[in-house]
């Protein structure tokens, strides 16, 4: 903690706050805004995901992994390549 750090190194702390808020607020002053890189904001328009029903490559295999997310569910076979999962992931993640 900031006072067991504070009584080993000897430092009352207040001091140690004292000198914390300056460099925080020096830090401050000489970072550039994020909102000065943030794209501009895009209106909010509800993701909808269209039912995609694919066949598994065996008749009656069983998924390996089933995700329910909300509304949305995706089934991984045994042996689907890493880049799909992946790809799959990120789609949720950023509509989730």
């Amino acid at each position: 903690t900031v006072a067991a750090w504070c009584e080993i190194n000897n430092i009352n702390i207040k001091t140690y706050y004292y000198w914390l808020r300056k460099v925080r607020n020096h830090t401050l002053e000489h970072t550039p805004a994020l909102t000065e890189k943030l794209p501009a904001p895009v209106e909010d328009k509800p993701v909808t995901f269209k039912r995609l029903e694919v066949e598994s490559p065996v008749s009656g295999m069983q998924p390996a992994v089933i995700v329910h997310l909300g509304n949305a569910t995706v089934e991984i076979s045994a042996g689907t390549d890493r880049q799909t999962v992946e790809a799959v992931l990120q789609a949720l993640k950023a509509v989730c």
